[in-house]
């Protein structure tokens, strides 16, 4: 059975893009012993690179290389997929692009890799794509100032440093309610009725596990950084949770950050799933695939 993996952008800086080139993962992929899930992540935060001066053959390399290794299916974008699993479609329907719909968007990265330079429609696109995400940051963000700035005095009222009584779990517990009612009113585009689409998940989380897991690792967030209440939020904290998200059906992630993201990793998965740096997963590689 194939090790179903994702891969996050800190892999491909610098040298380590050489190392991830030069190892067996394309051709692992190619015989179905490793199992590639592109994430609208890894696409989005490569395309990125294409609006800095002196990046483009950086981000072309990398963007061919994503898409020649052998991928199963690609994931949707995050609050596409939360719409339509709070609207109760299929998991396949809600969590990958359809065939033709990751067909157009190999085509559309194709075109840029060979024209080497975004058309001006296309740069368009990309920075309004790169404005709905900022806006979306922002509005999150709004809301977890609000929860630390509700609950920071009282723990320092309690004198606990910074730690809530009980833990993770249950600030997790006694914000989850709240914190999703906020997110389905302000971030998700459905056509439906917006209170019975939070009574629905509010009365069975488990129904709705993509959802579930981004208001608990969205909440993480701000529990990380709850004994440093002057602290800015760190708005790409948001990203790694969407990939922490994107990892819910799969085995590894492999990242080479240690900080916040290998946290919320420990926290939301333990030992149910692998985090791999790179030169763990090509020490994974070379010890298992011998």
């Amino acid at each position: 059975m194939s090790t179903k993996v994702l891969l996050d952008r800190s892999i491909f800086h610098g040298k380590n893009f050489s190392k991830l080139v030069n190892s067996r993962f394309k051709l692992l992929c190619q015989g179905g012993f490793l199992a590639f899930y592109p994430t609208p992540v890894l696409i989005e935060e490569t395309l990125g690179l294409a609006l800095k001066k002196g990046k483009k053959e950086e981000l072309k390399s990398h963007l061919r290389y994503i898409l020649d290794v052998k991928s199963q299916r690609w994931f949707r974008d995050i609050f596409e997929l939360f719409k339509l699993e709070l609207e109760g479609a299929s998991k396949k329907d809600y969590l990958f692009l359809s065939r033709k719909e990751e067909a157009d968007l190999r085509q559309n990265i194709e075109l840029e890799i060979e024209e080497g330079d975004l058309s001006f429609a296309t740069e368009k696109e990309l920075l309004k794509e790169i404005d709905d995400i900022f806006k979306r940051k922002t509005t999150l963000r709004k809301t977890g100032i609000k929860i630390r700035e509700e609950i920071s005095p009282k723990l320092k009222e309690l004198g606990t440093n910074g730690k809530y009584p009980g833990g993770f779990e249950a600030f997790y517990r006694k914000q989850t309610d709240d914190t999703g009612k906020e997110m389905i009113e302000k971030l998700i585009a459905t056509t439906l009725d917006k209170n019975t689409v939070i009574k629905k998940w509010q009365d069975n989380k488990k129904r709705y596990p993509y959802f579930t897991q981004f208001v608990k690792g969205y909440l993480y967030i701000h529990y990380y950084a709850m004994s440093k209440p002057s602290m800015r939020i760190d708005i790409n904290a948001q990203m790694d949770i969407h990939q922490l998200v994107y990892l819910k059906g799969l085995d590894m992630l492999v990242s080479n950050e240690q900080k916040f993201m290998k946290s919320a990793f420990d926290e939301l998965y333990g030992k149910q799933k692998m985090y791999f740096s790179l030169d763990k997963l090509l020490e994974f590689i070379n010890r298992r695939f011998k």
